[in-house]
């Protein structure tokens, strides 16, 4: 039977590195008695270079008439440079009209996201059979993507004060709209990069939500019933497979 030699050898590094900041602000501005001005802003940048290489040999030398000599070597390199800049102003403007209760709010929000990824593969693979028998496969990729979104949203909106014979008990209604709803809620984060996320919520907690509305039309006051859910809690378990796989 032919007798043989046959040596495997494999080798991996890999190296990951993230840099993060963000900074938030605001202010509020009176202007006036009647007139309130609030500014908010926030922005952030994320920078993140990987590199990893991987090694493999194969060496198969049998002793026998044919005399088999192969030796396969494979080489491959990846690295990968990503940044990533967002930006985002928001203004809301708020003004007291006349009429108690009646304001106009004018909001206006910009944003701006942009994103550069550089990756760069290199590959090489050698099969040697003899000294005058090589073959040799090179593989070089470069790949470069620049992604910019930019944004602008404008809201403006008038109230007007509901009268209390809507709102309130009347001699055909026996129930009034006025409810406080109060909600709750409370999350902790788990694992690397806060992949893992654990949130206990509470809604409508004092028990106040209820199912009609009104309209009013001249002297005619109409009261449609439906069903809503009232007071529940909600344990939510969430995992963000993006993170695993920046990880």
């Amino acid at each position: 039977m032919p007798s043989g030699l046959v040596n495997t050898s494999a080798g991996e590094e890999f190296s990951n590195e993230v840099f993060r900041q963000k900074l938030d602000g605001g202010f509020n501005l009176k202007l006036g008695t009647t007139a309130n001005l609030k500014v908010t802003m926030n922005g952030g940048l994320k920078n993140k270079t990987s590199n990893s290489g991987t090694f493999s040999s194969l060496l198969l030398n049998r002793e026998d008439s044919a005399a088999l000599l192969k030796e396969t070597k494979n080489f491959r390199y990846l690295s990968e440079e990503s940044k990533e800049q967002r930006f985002m102003i928001s203004g809301l403007y708020l003004k007291k009209l006349k009429k108690a209760g009646r304001t106009f709010t004018v909001g206006l929000m910009t944003s701006l996201e942009q994103l550069q990824m550089n990756a760069q593969l290199k590959s090489n693979t050698r099969v040697s059979k003899s000294e005058l028998d090589n073959e040799n496969e090179d593989i070089e990729q470069d790949k470069n993507t620049a992604v910019s979104n930019q944004g602008l949203y404008m809201n403006a909106t008038y109230s007007e004060p509901v009268s209390k014979s809507l709102l309130g008990k009347t001699a055909i209604f026996e129930e009034g709209l006025s409810r406080m709803i109060l909600n709750a809620s409370i999350s902790k984060v788990f694992c690397k990069e806060n992949a893992l996320k654990i949130s206990l919520s509470g809604s409508d907690l004092l028990n106040q939500n209820v199912g009609f509305t009104r309209n009013t039309s001249g002297n005619l006051i109409s009261q449609q019933r439906f069903t809503v859910i009232k007071r529940y809690f909600m344990l939510a378990l969430t995992y963000d497979l993006n993170k695993m796989t920046a990880q």
